[in-house]
């Protein structure tokens, strides 16, 4: 087990993308961690920042081919079409 500590720096917001209950948000930043360089990173934060879930790290590269495939597959047609109930019959109501 690796016992070194993680740093990260958030350096700018980008967006947030929900909010919970309990205080934490899931938040879109340009985060550097351990003195790296900036990336584009999705995950949960506590309210002061100081816990955070896993999440994802995309570099420029990365972030661009994701906005690209999104887009090309319409894929928030699809989500939004994978989430209507499935008809029980043949008729619309």
């Amino acid at each position: 087990m690796n016992n070194e500590r993680i740093s990260y720096k958030v350096i700018a917001n980008v967006g947030t993308l929900a909010k919970y209950p309990t205080g934490w948000s899931k938040e879109v930043n340009i985060v550097s961690w351990n003195e790296g360089p900036a990336k584009l990173d999705i995950r949960d934060w506590s309210p002061e920042h100081d816990k955070m879930s896993r999440g994802i790290t995309l570099n420029a590269d990365e972030v661009q081919r994701l906005i690209d495939s999104v887009q090309s597959r319409d894929a928030i047609a699809m989500l939004r079409d994978m989430a209507r109930p499935p008809r029980t019959n043949g008729y619309e109501r």
